[in-house]
């Protein structure tokens, strides 16, 4: 946090102490204030309370000054104190603030965070003070000194995406998975695939369809109002910018989700089951990535199914043939690169960082034919090596030995087949433990694994 003047409770202390009250105390020798803390505070009227003079006002350089032009001369002490009192109470509310102050407190603020409804950031006032600086300072001192708040100035957008982590999963449906906390893209498309690979065997007594969309333009496709709602008054949270939450995009397209339901109800559309017990499925939505699951009316066979979230749909047992894009992807990405340039510790950098990196997306919903790890492997250690297509390198070292963890001397690179074998031991353990996933009951009921086999110790 940015300030620490200041105390934090937690909302079991605020139903026991409701009326807790923090005051903050005069700053004196610190640059920070003391705090004053009460459980219980009393209520009182400020009228009548008793004059005391503050120790902070000595250290304010202008207090000498107003003490000579505030001190009258009398016999009568009594009234002269009565008079300066009257004085001083005026002064502590309207003492002008200095230009240093505005200035420290102006550059203490997060640059980028809290703009007002005019768009302006504090990035805007700090990085060009040299020419708003007068205005800042007359208008601060404006304020001090009586002058009232411009309401548009004091106006903010905030964010409430925050606040929605709590309830989303009780108004979010299981289908829907993108922005969501605890879930991960590759849920979807594990559900794809199996939907996919049951539809032949499913085929026997009625057709079934899927249909892939791709929203083009995710945010064209909601109807935003395109302004701010109507100004309301702040009574408790910090004020901050408000960026357009995908939140939002994600409770239209649950409406959608609500009426494929609807029509599920009344027996206008008939979800997929890949076993008799196993959920239904009509959809699954990831963003803006949207797959229906359905019974065709007419047949219409395609060759290819297309890319679901980066993954291409396989109908088929996978082999090198089906996932040869991946070495393609590779190839392409050396393309651009020129090895004899490159010093040896660059090289193997770069073919840990991506090259080796470009099939882990796709490892991690399915098992990659080993002669297609050992294609890769092969076009990453030439590259090593400082191989190119007119000049072949002697390979001085041993694949496995480069595999090896660097605490052994040798370089850190991985084999892409025991990489998959991590992510396949990833996805068995949230199988066993995560039962309540869709993609995981899923699973479960279509290879028929029961929900206490294999248990966890």
């Amino acid at each position: 946090m940015e300030r620490l003047d200041r105390a934090i409770c937690n909302n079991a202390w605020f139903t026991l102490f409701p009326n807790s009250l923090v005051t903050h105390l005069p700053r004196l020798k610190s640059d920070h204030r003391p705090l004053e803390f009460s459980l219980m505070p009393a209520i009182h009227s400020s009228q009548g309370r008793p004059f005391r003079f503050l120790a902070g006002w000595v250290e304010h350089p202008a207090f000498s000054d107003f003490v000579k032009e505030n001190w009258k001369v009398s016999s009568n002490m009594s009234t002269v104190h009565s008079e300066f009192t009257d004085q001083v109470k005026r002064w502590n509310k309207v003492v002008p603030v200095f230009d240093e102050e505005i200035k420290t407190a102006s550059f203490d603020m997060a640059p980028l965070k809290a703009p007002i409804s005019d768009g302006f950031h504090v990035l805007f006032y700090q990085s060009q003070w040299d020419h708003v600086d007068t205005s800042v300072f007359s208008w601060v001192k404006g304020i001090f000194a009586g002058k009232s708040i411009d309401s548009e100035l004091n106006n903010s957008l905030i964010i409430i995406a925050n606040r929605f982590k709590v309830v989303f999963p009780k108004l979010i449906a299981p289908e829907q998975t993108g922005f969501l906390a605890g879930q991960n893209i590759t849920d979807d498309i594990v559900i794809a695939q199996e939907v996919i690979h049951s539809m032949r065997s499913l085929q026997k007594n009625r057709r079934w369809m899927t249909i892939k969309i791709d929203l083009e333009n995710a945010y064209g496709r909601v109807l935003w109002n395109g302004v701010p709602t109507t100004k309301f008054q702040p009574t408790r949270g910090v004020r901050q910018g408000c960026p357009l939450s995908p939140y939002l995009f994600i409770l239209c397209k649950e409406w959608l989700s609500h009426s494929i339901q609807a029509a599920i109800g009344v027996g206008n559309r008939s979800p997929i089951r890949l076993v008799r017990n196993g959920p239904p499925l009509s959809h699954i939505f990831f963003a803006d990535n949207l797959i229906l699951f359905g019974h065709a009316e007419e047949h219409q066979e395609v060759s290819n199914l297309g890319l679901y979230l980066g993954v291409p749909l396989f109908y088929e047992r996978v082999t090198n043939y089906t996932l040869h894009f991946v070495v393609d992807k590779v190839r392409n990405k050396l393309s651009s690169w020129d090895a004899r340039q490159l010093s040896l510790v660059g090289r193997v950098t770069l073919a840990q960082s991506i090259l080796l990196s470009i099939p882990s997306y796709f490892m991690q919903t399915m098992m990659i034919p080993t002669g297609l790890c050992d294609e890769i492997e092969n076009i990453v250690q030439k590259f090593v090596w400082g191989s190119t297509n007119g000049n072949t390198k002697i390979v001085l070292v041993s694949w496995d030995s480069v595999c090896q963890p660097k605490a052994h001397g040798d370089l850190g690179l991985r084999h892409l087949e025991d990489h998959n074998t991590s992510f396949m031991m990833n996805m068995g353990f949230n199988i066993v433990s995560n039962t309540n996933a869709l993609w995981v009951r899923v699973i479960r009921t279509k290879y028929d694994i029961p929900v206490d086999y294999p248990r966890i110790y």
